[in-house]
């Protein structure tokens, strides 16, 4: 039994073939017959490398403009 079937994704570090750091997700599904036994595993795997610099990036510029607004400044 794999903790990572059902509906969730997994979101996991990985690197590429010339070793660049990227995000991937990823969710996983048993595969069975029709007498439910296990005969394989299903995986779908994509990059959201683009997704999660964005979300930093958002997140960042969030803590930044809560910062400025609890000192009472602006921030650019």
């Amino acid at each position: 039994m794999t903790r990572y079937g059902g509906d969730e994704l997994l979101n996991v570090p990985a690197w590429d073939i010339e070793g660049r750091r990227m995000s991937i997700e990823f969710s996983a599904a048993l595969l069975r017959d029709d007498a439910g036994e296990i005969e394989g595993i299903s995986a779908v795997i994509r990059d959201v490398t683009d997704h999660w610099n964005e979300n930093c990036e958002l997140r960042s510029r969030l803590a930044e403009l809560e910062c400025a607004a609890d000192s009472g400044t602006a921030a650019d």
